[in-house]
Parts: structure tokens; C-alpha cells; sequence
């Protein structure tokens, strides 16, 4: 919640230049062909310092590249691109050198992101791989042709890309909370705990995370444990890192707007 200002765009040639927040909490994000970085701090607390000049194919380019229906008639179009950093980390007077995998969301909408009303978004992250699942629609509900799960599993030294089907995200335990998204409180069902089920060709995926901290509006860190079967080889991982993005209003749950 970046109460002090919107975030503020400076576009030049073949650059983007993202700002929000103030001199004493905030984040900065600059994009150009050949280099990303992120910096992210709060007072002499807190600050991230990374800078992103490996790409981690493949780029994933959901509904394989034709737009997402959407329930009013419009259309959502969305690209992640994982992208390896390097950089400084500053916790109180302590400084050490880190690094970090993160995939690059990317929206092309005018449309509202509150119409769906069921999302799973997980990004999983390992040295021997990564994944991604994506499942969102208006489940429970009858018609609307916009329903979608894809996801896939990349190695990293094979270069193996699986594309996965029959994804399947089941939430072990939540919690209620009320979060805060443009303006509104909408209240939520929380993920506490969750597995993660998918196949793909010649693969077999099972994890089970459980959360990092509380919800920042719908996103979440997980960590997890489980398993990657592929071609008969079966791995075990523990642990993994994932980063889980959800979407579980309850019906009938109060939405306000924020009020000072």
C-alpha cells in the first residue's frame, strides 16, 4: 500500500522508469532491452538493491498468445519473463551481496482484475528449475468461456520446457482477511497452507506450501516441499520458493471503500 503517492511513469527512448512512495519507504524499477533493476527501501532500515541481465527462457505468454476473455467482453493479455539478478541487500547496519530469481509480470488491460473471481497464480522457484501455474475463471458458476489453466516446468541446465495440463491447486487450510486492492476492502479467503497437483507429457508434479508471513493484498511467499516426476525419474525438492497470487473473495463478503 503505497499511500503516499500513485506510481509515477517516465518513459525515454527504449526505457521505462517506474517510481512510487517517498524518500523514507518506497520502490523504483527501470526497464530497458538489455537491463531491468529494482531498488526497494525504507528509511536506513531496509534496502534492496538488484539489477537483472540474464533471461530465463522461455518467456510465458498465457492462452498461448491470444488475449484471455473476459466476463464483460474484454480482454486481459499477459506475459511472464523470469529473469535472473544480481545485487545488495541492507538490513539495519548489516550489508552482504544476494541474488535472486523473479519473474517479470506483465498486464495489458483496461480491464478491472477484480471480475475474476477465482485466481491461482503460482510461480515456483528452484536452482534445478522453475514453474508456473494459472488457473482462473468464474468457477461455480454456469457458462462463460473464459475459463483457464496452463502452466509449464522449465529445467534450467537441460533447457527442458514441459507444458502442463490438468493443473490443480486445493487450499489446505485459510484464514479470513480483509484486503486492501484500488481503494476497496474486499474480504478474502486467505491461503495458510496449499498442494499444487499437475501432469504434462512424461511428468508428474506434487508440492505442498505453506505461507511466509501474512497476505500483501492477493500476493503471497510460500514455501513447499514435493516432488517432480519426469520420464519415470522421480525428485524429490525441499524446499522450494513460490510466490502464490489468489483470488477467493467471499460471497456475499463486505466491500468498502477506504476511508481514512
Amino acid at each position: 500500500s503505497w499511500k503516499e503517492c500513485t506510481p509515477e511513469f517516465t518513459e525515454s527512448a527504449g526505457s521505462v522508469r517506474v517510481t512510487a512512495g517517498s524518500a523514507a519507504r518506497g520502490f523504483e524499477i527501470n526497464i530497458a532491452d538489455s537491463r531491468h533493476s529494482l531498488k526497494v527501501w525504507k528509511g536506513g532500515e531496509f534496502a534492496l538493491d538488484l539489477s537483472f541481465n540474464e533471461r530465463m527462457d522461455p518467456v510465458f505468454i498465457y492462452n498461448r498468445g491470444n488475449p484471455i476473455p473476459m466476463p464483460d467482453g474484454g480482454h486481459l493479455f499477459l506475459v511472464d519473463d523470469f529473469i535472473h539478478g544480481e545485487g545488495s541487500l541492507k538490513l539495519g547496519a548489516s550489508v552482504s551481496a544476494v541474488s535472486a530469481d523473479v519473474t517479470h509480470e506483465r498486464v495489458y488491460s483496461h480491464i478491472d482484475q477484480w471480475q475474476f473471481n477465482y485466481e491461482d497464480w503460482l510461480c515456483v522457484f528452484h536452482r534445478d528449475f522453475y514453474a508456473i501455474f494459472f488457473i482462473t475463471g468464474n468457477r461455480g458458476l454456469e457458462g462463460g468461456d473464459w475459463e483457464l489453466a496452463e502452466g509449464f516446468v522449465y529445467y534450467r541446465k537441460e533447457k527442458k520446457y514441459i507444458p502442463l495440463d490438468h493443473l490443480d491447486v486445493k487450499y489446505a487450510m485459510t484464514t479470513q482477511t480483509r484486503i486492501l486492492k484500488r481503494d476497496s476492502l474486499v474480504t478474502m479467503e486467505t491461503p495458510v497452507s496449499l498442494s499444487a497437483q499437475a501432469l504434462g507429457k512424461d511428468l508428474k508434479l506434487s508440492f505442498k506450501f505453506e505461507a511466509i508471513g501474512g497476505a500483501d493484498e492477493r500476493e503471497l511467499a510460500m514455501t513447499g516441499r514435493g516432488f517432480i516426476e519426469y520420464k519415470g525419474k522421480k525428485t524429490d525438492y525441499d524446499p522450494v520458493l513460490a510466490w502464490e497470487e489468489f483470488m477467493r473473495p467471499i460471497p456475499g463478503g463486505r466491500r468498502c471503500r477506504n476511508t481514512p
